[in-house]
């Protein structure tokens, strides 16, 4: 799932690169991936690529599983 999400956001890269806001299914993808990353030792870098570009809005957010995130329940129940 973890992939598909890498795929999904590297298939979407022409509009991040474009636009600040981050559409849900962006942020899904975003938020698994920062939850991941911070249960994974392979995944160190995500963090800091996605709080560089969106200014860690969603890191907090998604690594503690505030109200407001959209990390992937399947992703979070891993």
């Amino acid at each position: 799932m973890l992939d598909h999400f890498c795929e999904f956001i590297n298939i979407q890269l022409p509009y991040i690169r474009r636009h600040r806001d981050c559409p849900n299914d962006i942020n899904e993808a975003f938020s698994s991936l920062i939850f991941a990353s911070a249960r994974c030792a392979q995944l160190p870098a995500i963090r800091k690529l996605f709080g560089e570009r969106y200014r860690h809005r969603f890191e907090t957010v998604a690594i503690e599983l505030l109200p407001g995130n959209l990390a992937n329940c399947e992703v979070v129940r891993l």
